[in-house]
């Protein structure tokens, strides 16, 4: 069904009570949240992007407008650990909105919003913003580490902070994986939702995210993975990536299915699991604490 905001608040409200079988209270709230004033802080980095000369008509979005919607639904605060990383609730939950390009399939634009970043007691969230370009020679992001505004520092495994040896895995992470990590001295955290462990390679409180199932979805990864190639890392395939490193063919593309074939529901996903990381130290040391368990 299509949705058309118009310039009218009321409008907008008739129109979305058509669609809630004319439930006008749901209608007014969401119509006042649709158009209420968004503030946002002016980001230093954002004159870095420059002037690009950009063929809008070659690109295509992906967007999760809710990434982790059992935390949001659910409304409760995490626990942040000890690696600065919340194992859930609702700062797990992102806004995800990727640009790809069309003719590669490669990311080249996105945008992360944490809407409940933080908040003090009996007080209202406040959230934050995360984006990234990595468009023709146009390296650039939020965080000041884009390959065009500096060099960014190196993350390794032998790393003295102990924080950068974490991995982020999903709670429902195999065990073989699990175990392999923690055999190569890497440091297994937990958390939820696809977007927010991603941002925490981003933020570099974890130096990989791995998934080993099909369990991602192209709109998990696009926006997160344009910001992380902004800053000189990636996403590959996990699958293709324990068989040989590097390979142009292991990044994860957004144009086309990984397998052809499958229900509408799951021709979207990422086969085979995927890799995120920082820099290419970081990926050869995790690939070769897991390609034994991966296949």
């Amino acid at each position: 069904m299509p949705i058309q905001l118009s310039g009218s608040k009321g409008d907008t409200c008739k129109m979305l009570s058509g669609i809630l079988n004319n439930d006008e209270r749901a209608a007014a709230a969401l119509a006042n949240a649709v158009y209420q004033p968004v503030l946002m802080e002016n980001n230093p980095h954002i004159g870095d992007i420059g002037l690009l000369d950009v063929n809008a008509e070659g690109l295509a979005v992906w967007i999760d407008p809710i990434d982790n919607t059992g935390a949001y639904v659910a409304g409760y605060t995490g626990r942040l650990s000890a690696t600065g990383v919340f194992d859930d609730g609702l700062q797990c939950v992102t806004v995800i909105i990727g640009v790809f390009d069309q003719s590669t399939g490669l990311p080249v634009v996105g945008v992360i919003n944490q809407p409940f970043f933080y908040h003090e007691e009996k007080q209202k969230w406040s959230g934050k913003c995360t984006w990234g370009v990595a468009y023709e020679n146009c390296f650039c992001n939020s965080l000041g580490t884009g390959l065009s505004q500096r060099s960014i520092p190196v993350l390794s495994k032998d790393s003295a902070s102990p924080q950068n040896n974490a991995v982020v895995l999903s709670h429902s992470e195999v065990p073989a994986v699990v175990q392999a990590l923690a055999g190569h001295e890497f440091t297994v955290q937990y958390a939820t939702g696809a977007g927010y462990k991603l941002l925490c390679v981003i933020e570099q409180v974890a130096c990989a995210y791995i998934v080993s199932k099909s369990s991602t979805f192209k709109w998990d990864l696009c926006a997160p993975h344009a910001i992380l190639c902004s800053m000189g890392g990636n996403v590959l395939s996990l699958s293709k990536a324990v068989k040989q490193l590097p390979c142009h063919s292991q990044v994860v593309q957004y144009k086309c299915p990984d397998v052809k074939g499958l229900s509408v529901g799951q021709m979207w996903r990422n086969e085979g699991g995927v890799v995120a990381y920082g820099n290419s130290e970081t990926l050869q040391a995790v690939i070769a604490a897991v390609q034994e368990v991966v296949g």
